[in-house]
Protein backbone atom coordinates (compact mmCIF):
# COMPACT_ATOMS: atom_id res chain seq x y z
CA UNK A 1 0.00 0.00 0.00
CA UNK A 2 0.89 3.59 -0.66
CA UNK A 3 -0.49 6.24 0.94
CA UNK A 4 0.47 10.20 -0.49
CA UNK A 5 -0.95 13.40 1.17
CA UNK A 6 -0.48 16.91 0.64
CA UNK A 7 -1.90 19.81 2.30
CA UNK A 8 -3.31 22.62 0.00
CA UNK A 9 -3.45 26.53 0.73
CA UNK A 10 -5.01 29.28 -1.59
CA UNK A 11 -4.38 32.49 -2.08
CA UNK A 12 -6.39 35.28 -4.16
CA UNK A 13 -5.49 33.13 -7.47
CA UNK A 14 -3.46 30.13 -6.85
CA UNK A 15 -4.13 26.68 -5.32
CA UNK A 16 -0.72 25.56 -4.25
CA UNK A 17 0.32 22.28 -3.10
CA UNK A 18 2.63 21.47 0.01
CA UNK A 19 5.01 19.08 0.50
CA UNK A 20 4.28 15.37 0.41
CA UNK A 21 3.96 13.51 3.01
CA UNK A 22 5.22 9.83 2.34
CA UNK A 23 3.74 6.09 3.79
CA UNK A 24 4.80 3.00 2.25
CA UNK A 25 3.10 0.34 4.12
CA UNK A 26 5.25 -3.09 4.94
CA UNK A 27 4.44 -5.63 2.11
CA UNK A 28 2.11 -8.41 3.49
CA UNK A 29 2.17 -12.37 1.62
CA UNK A 30 -1.15 -14.26 1.95
CA UNK A 31 -4.01 -11.81 2.72
CA UNK A 32 -6.54 -14.36 3.11
CA UNK A 33 -10.68 -14.22 3.46
CA UNK A 34 -10.94 -13.14 7.08
CA UNK A 35 -7.21 -12.37 7.61
CA UNK A 36 -6.49 -9.02 8.99
CA UNK A 37 -2.90 -7.10 9.69
CA UNK A 38 -1.60 -4.16 11.80
CA UNK A 39 -1.14 -1.58 9.73
CA UNK A 40 -0.59 1.55 12.30
CA UNK A 41 0.83 4.79 10.57
CA UNK A 42 0.66 8.25 11.07
CA UNK A 43 -0.77 9.43 7.14
CA UNK A 44 -0.79 13.23 7.71
CA UNK A 45 0.00 15.47 10.09
CA UNK A 46 0.23 19.50 9.46
CA UNK A 47 0.94 21.90 11.73
CA UNK A 48 1.22 25.00 9.31
CA UNK A 49 -1.70 27.00 8.01
CA UNK A 50 -3.96 25.29 5.10
CA UNK A 51 -6.60 25.14 3.49
CA UNK A 52 -7.58 21.95 2.73
CA UNK A 53 -5.25 18.26 2.29
CA UNK A 54 -5.66 15.53 -0.39
CA UNK A 55 -4.68 12.48 -0.04
CA UNK A 56 -4.44 8.78 -2.13
CA UNK A 57 -4.38 5.49 -0.87
CA UNK A 58 -3.35 2.85 -3.56
CA UNK A 59 -2.83 -0.81 -2.83
CA UNK A 60 -1.55 -3.59 -5.15
CA UNK A 61 -0.64 -7.35 -5.28
CA UNK A 62 3.02 -7.41 -6.24
CA UNK A 63 3.84 -10.40 -8.21
CA UNK A 64 7.68 -9.00 -8.90
CA UNK A 65 9.26 -7.51 -5.56
CA UNK A 66 12.26 -6.21 -7.15
CA UNK A 67 10.97 -4.94 -10.35
CA UNK A 68 8.08 -3.10 -8.25
CA UNK A 69 10.88 -1.90 -5.83
CA UNK A 70 12.91 -0.22 -8.79
CA UNK A 71 10.05 1.05 -10.97
CA UNK A 72 7.89 2.36 -8.86
CA UNK A 73 10.37 4.65 -7.20
CA UNK A 74 12.26 5.86 -10.58
CA UNK A 75 8.78 8.16 -11.39
CA UNK A 76 8.74 10.21 -8.28
CA UNK A 77 10.75 12.88 -9.35
CA UNK A 78 8.57 13.36 -12.66
CA UNK A 79 4.77 12.82 -11.08
CA UNK A 80 5.42 15.54 -8.61
CA UNK A 81 6.24 17.75 -11.11
CA UNK A 82 3.47 16.82 -13.43
CA UNK A 83 1.06 17.22 -10.31
CA UNK A 84 2.46 20.72 -9.77
CA UNK A 85 0.77 21.78 -13.27
CA UNK A 86 -2.25 20.04 -12.49
CA UNK A 87 -2.80 21.92 -9.14
CA UNK A 88 -2.00 25.37 -11.09
CA UNK A 89 -4.09 24.36 -14.16
CA UNK A 90 -6.82 23.55 -11.96
CA UNK A 91 -6.50 27.04 -10.49
CA UNK A 92 -6.68 28.71 -13.54
CA UNK A 93 -9.87 26.64 -14.90
CA UNK A 94 -11.35 28.79 -12.05
CA UNK A 95 -11.40 31.51 -14.15
CA UNK A 96 -13.26 34.59 -13.90
CA UNK A 97 -14.47 33.52 -11.05
CA UNK A 98 -11.34 33.12 -9.12
CA UNK A 99 -10.33 37.39 -10.25
CA UNK A 100 -14.13 38.31 -8.68
CA UNK A 101 -14.18 36.27 -5.20
CA UNK A 102 -10.73 34.85 -5.24
CA UNK A 103 -9.68 31.50 -5.14
CA UNK A 104 -9.44 31.32 -1.23
CA UNK A 105 -13.06 32.46 -0.90
CA UNK A 106 -14.69 30.14 -3.66
CA UNK A 107 -13.40 27.55 -0.98
CA UNK A 108 -15.14 29.15 1.30
CA UNK A 109 -18.47 29.35 -0.45
CA UNK A 110 -18.13 25.74 -0.88
CA UNK A 111 -16.71 24.72 -4.11
CA UNK A 112 -13.90 23.21 -2.03
CA UNK A 113 -15.26 20.01 -2.15
CA UNK A 114 -15.28 19.77 -6.17
CA UNK A 115 -11.74 21.25 -6.41
CA UNK A 116 -9.89 19.29 -3.96
CA UNK A 117 -11.22 16.25 -4.97
CA UNK A 118 -10.49 16.99 -8.43
CA UNK A 119 -6.20 17.17 -7.52
CA UNK A 120 -6.39 14.30 -5.16
CA UNK A 121 -7.97 12.24 -8.40
CA UNK A 122 -5.37 13.84 -10.11
CA UNK A 123 -2.55 12.17 -8.02
CA UNK A 124 -4.38 8.81 -7.27
CA UNK A 125 -4.61 8.26 -11.27
CA UNK A 126 -1.22 9.41 -12.25
CA UNK A 127 0.34 6.76 -9.66
CA UNK A 128 -2.17 4.57 -11.27
CA UNK A 129 -1.37 4.40 -14.91
CA UNK A 130 2.53 4.48 -13.94
CA UNK A 131 2.44 1.52 -11.96
CA UNK A 132 0.21 -0.11 -14.07
CA UNK A 133 2.53 0.91 -17.06
CA UNK A 134 6.11 -0.30 -15.43
CA UNK A 135 5.60 -2.88 -12.73
CA UNK A 136 4.51 -6.06 -12.61
CA UNK A 137 1.09 -5.25 -9.92
CA UNK A 138 -2.41 -6.20 -10.45
CA UNK A 139 -4.77 -2.81 -8.70
CA UNK A 140 -6.81 -3.55 -5.21
CA UNK A 141 -7.56 -0.33 -3.58
CA UNK A 142 -7.37 2.73 -4.92
CA UNK A 143 -8.86 6.21 -3.31
CA UNK A 144 -9.07 10.13 -3.55
CA UNK A 145 -9.85 11.85 -0.46
CA UNK A 146 -9.91 15.67 -0.67
CA UNK A 147 -11.08 17.60 2.73
CA UNK A 148 -11.23 21.27 3.88
CA UNK A 149 -10.90 22.67 7.20
CA UNK A 150 -14.58 22.87 7.37
CA UNK A 151 -14.93 19.31 6.77
CA UNK A 152 -12.42 18.31 8.97
CA UNK A 153 -14.33 20.55 11.76
CA UNK A 154 -17.49 18.52 11.42
CA UNK A 155 -16.20 15.25 11.23
CA UNK A 156 -14.22 16.30 14.30
CA UNK A 157 -17.22 17.40 15.84
CA UNK A 158 -19.30 15.59 18.16
CA UNK A 159 -22.13 18.29 17.90
CA UNK A 160 -22.80 16.98 14.79
CA UNK A 161 -23.86 13.56 13.52
CA UNK A 162 -22.00 10.97 11.79
CA UNK A 163 -21.91 11.48 7.79
CA UNK A 164 -23.69 9.53 5.85
CA UNK A 165 -21.54 8.51 2.35
CA UNK A 166 -23.15 7.30 -0.91
CA UNK A 167 -21.00 4.69 -2.34
CA UNK A 168 -18.88 5.35 -5.32
CA UNK A 169 -16.78 3.71 -8.18
CA UNK A 170 -13.45 4.68 -9.08
CA UNK A 171 -12.16 5.66 -12.42
CA UNK A 172 -10.07 2.27 -12.67
CA UNK A 173 -13.39 0.45 -11.28
CA UNK A 174 -12.93 0.08 -7.92
CA UNK A 175 -16.08 0.16 -5.75
CA UNK A 176 -15.60 1.79 -2.58
CA UNK A 177 -17.78 2.13 0.96
CA UNK A 178 -17.63 4.61 3.74
CA UNK A 179 -18.79 3.62 7.19
CA UNK A 180 -18.80 5.22 9.94
CA UNK A 181 -17.42 3.78 12.99
CA UNK A 182 -18.21 6.53 15.74
CA UNK A 183 -17.00 10.10 17.15
CA UNK A 184 -15.64 11.24 20.58
CA UNK A 185 -14.63 14.42 21.14
CA UNK A 186 -11.86 15.56 18.74
CA UNK A 187 -11.85 12.27 17.23
CA UNK A 188 -13.44 10.47 14.11
CA UNK A 189 -13.46 6.77 12.34
CA UNK A 190 -14.64 5.35 9.01
CA UNK A 191 -14.16 1.94 7.88
CA UNK A 192 -13.27 2.00 3.85
CA UNK A 193 -13.87 -0.82 2.33
CA UNK A 194 -12.46 -1.22 -1.74
CA UNK A 195 -14.04 -4.26 -3.94
CA UNK A 196 -12.64 -5.30 -6.97
CA UNK A 197 -14.48 -7.32 -9.40
CA UNK A 198 -11.38 -7.87 -12.04
CA UNK A 199 -9.52 -8.88 -9.21
CA UNK A 200 -12.53 -11.05 -7.53
CA UNK A 201 -10.71 -9.04 -3.94
CA UNK A 202 -12.46 -7.38 -1.17
CA UNK A 203 -10.18 -5.27 1.26
CA UNK A 204 -10.89 -2.75 4.19
CA UNK A 205 -9.28 -0.09 6.18
CA UNK A 206 -9.99 2.12 9.17
CA UNK A 207 -9.01 5.65 9.04
CA UNK A 208 -8.66 8.05 12.22
CA UNK A 209 -9.31 11.96 12.18
CA UNK A 210 -7.71 13.31 14.97
CA UNK A 211 -8.51 17.37 15.62
CA UNK A 212 -4.86 18.92 17.51
CA UNK A 213 -6.45 22.26 17.94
Amino acid sequence: MRVRAYPITATLTDLTLGAEQAFDSPEFEDMDSGDSRPMPANLFDQQAPMDGVVMMITGFEIDSEKAYREQINSFTDAFLHYLKITVAAIGVALGGAAVAVGVKDLLALGLAHPIILAIAAAITLGVILIVAAWAPADLLIEDALGLTLTDLDELTSVNLPLPVFAPLVTQQGIKVEVTPLDKVPTQYRERRAYRSDDEDSIYELVLRYNRLA
